[in-house]
């Protein structure tokens, strides 16, 4: 495997950085699509549970899949077709045969934030030799992240949007009050506090890990200041012609 400093020029590493700065992709929802299905489920009797809807991510974006010509713009620049073309070789560089899932993506934004571009010709003069390692490192996630995350999973569907309590409207009107007050609070205290705090603990782990990751890694020193009594006599001095 070729290091990342062969394989991305500046231009298209910036683009792919702000690929990872957006965030996950997500298909289009169709939402007047979804509330006519939803519907249509509720008036069937013979329809046990509603459909459920949520974002899913477009994969088509990392994959080099993605055919739309909207916004194709220049190589190394912008563009849907071109970013997904430059995801693809992303994808081909740590050897992941297909991407269809979240960690696949995990591990293409850390490989992408870690790289380094391929110098141009004006850049070579004034190249250093660094460091040579063959790739950049990526993140590994945690055993404690690895559980936040599944007990977001298993919190998260059960705090999906179709399974919130709704009124039942064929008996009493005040029993059906009652008894959907106390659903939407069974509801309220056992689903969706739970999804919105491990949501909350997962993020705080997944930023602290991350940042301890990039901090190790910085390489840096504090500038050496210079004298402040040869600036106050040099300002001073300024001051003083005026």
């Amino acid at each position: 495997m070729s290091s990342a400093a062969n394989v991305f020029s500046k231009k298209e590493l910036e683009q792919l950085r702000n690929s990872v700065y957006r965030g996950y992709q997500m298909v289009p929802r169709n939402y007047a699509e979804e509330y006519r299905e939803y519907d249509a489920a509720l008036s069937d009797d013979s329809s046990s549970d509603p459909p459920e809807f949520g974002d899913q991510i477009d994969f088509s974006r990392y994959d080099g899949s993605r055919t739309s010509t909207d916004r194709l713009g220049k190589p190394g620049h912008d563009g849907d077709v071109n970013t997904s073309e430059l995801w693809n070789r992303v994808r081909k560089q740590i050897g992941i045969k297909d991407v269809d899932s979240e960690n696949d993506l995990r591990q293409m934004f850390d490989y992408v934030s870690g790289a380094r571009y391929q110098p141009e010709d004006s850049d070579k003069a004034e190249e250093t030799p660094t460091d040579t390692k063959s790739e950049p490192e990526i993140t590994q996630p945690s055993d404690t992240l690895t559980d936040l995350r599944d007990q977001f999973d298993k919190t998260q569907a059960a705090n999906d949007a179709g399974n919130i309590p709704r009124m039942g409207t064929d008996g009493n009107p005040y029993s059906d009050a009652i008894n959907y007050g106390n659903d939407m609070n069974d509801y309220f205290q056992t689903k969706f506090i739970p999804s919105v705090r491990n949501e909350a603990q997962l993020a705080s782990q997944e930023i602290g890990e991350t940042g301890k990751f990039y901090l190790n890694k910085f390489i840096g020193k504090v500038p050496k200041l210079g004298d402040p009594k040869e600036l106050f006599d040099y300002y001073s001095d300024k001051i003083n012609d005026a």
